[in-house]
């Protein structure tokens, strides 16, 4: 053995005086204590509370458009002429809300944030994350988020996500997993949808209406929950998601 060697060696057992590296069984882990790790983090989480929804809330545009409206609305902008009924026979959809020229996908989802914040007891101080998951928004940019915050007088680390329509299960992932590893405490995911801007009415033939027809059964609506510990507002829900892309 060199010098070198026998240098590398002491340092090792002044920094581990514990660690024999002395030959090939240089180190023994007790297997006890390496199995009771999980069950000490297990423990520990279940200490601090599982994340929870603690409040849930929806909000709803006051005006409708009902199933005659639609088909009129067709008709005037050059479509094919449904029969009378046709909507709501295919559909079973006699109206759906619809926003108002000054609602927008924030509104809506400030709305529903404002419900689940009361129904959980937080106060907007007590809010450190803020997520808008939603296909639609108000703006490329700006995030949307920015705009429901200060809606909601909030002062929250804010951001969008967008993944058509896994957008709100989405953001509740995000929220959970940023609340397990402790980068957040209480979070809000809203989702604001207006796809009655993106509606196709000029549907010349039968194929283009096939192939837009979904779009004349989506309304405009808000949703949104408050995450946090259990036990952390004033009801709470567990949860669980698993998502599966196919």
């Amino acid at each position: 053995m060199n010098v070198g060697q026998t240098g590398a060696l002491q340092a090792m057992d002044s920094l581990s005086p514990t660690l024999d590296v002395s030959g090939p069984t240089s180190a023994v882990v007790d297997s006890d204590a390496s199995d009771a790790l999980p069950q000490a983090r297990t423990t520990e989480s279940h200490a601090r509370g599982l994340v929870t929804f603690l409040g849930t809330g929806s909000y709803l545009p006051a005006a409708r458009m009902g199933a005659k409206q639609t088909r009129q609305r067709i008709i005037d902008a050059g479509g094919v002429s449904l029969p009378r009924g046709f909507l709501h026979k295919m559909t079973g959809i006699e109206s759906r809300p619809v926003r108002a020229d000054d609602e927008y996908a924030s509104t809506l989802a400030a709305n529903a944030a404002q419900r689940a914040m009361q129904a959980a007891g937080v106060l907007p101080k007590a809010i450190d994350l803020l997520i808008f998951a939603s296909a639609s928004r108000d703006m490329i940019e700006p995030a949307t988020a920015h705009a429901v915050q200060e809606m909601l007088g909030t002062s929250a680390h804010c951001f969008d996500m967008t993944n058509a329509c896994n957008s709100f299960l989405n953001g509740i992932d995000v929220a959970t997993a940023m609340i397990e590893t402790g980068r957040a405490s209480r979070a809000v995911v809203c989702v604001g949808e207006t796809p009655s801007q993106s509606t196709r009415w000029d549907l010349r033939n039968r194929e283009e209406l096939v192939d837009h027809f979904a779009g004349l059964t989506f309304g405009d609506a808000g949703a949104a929950v408050v995450l946090g510990r259990a036990g952390d507002g004033a009801r709470s829900e567990e949860h669980t998601s698993e998502l599966q892309s196919r």
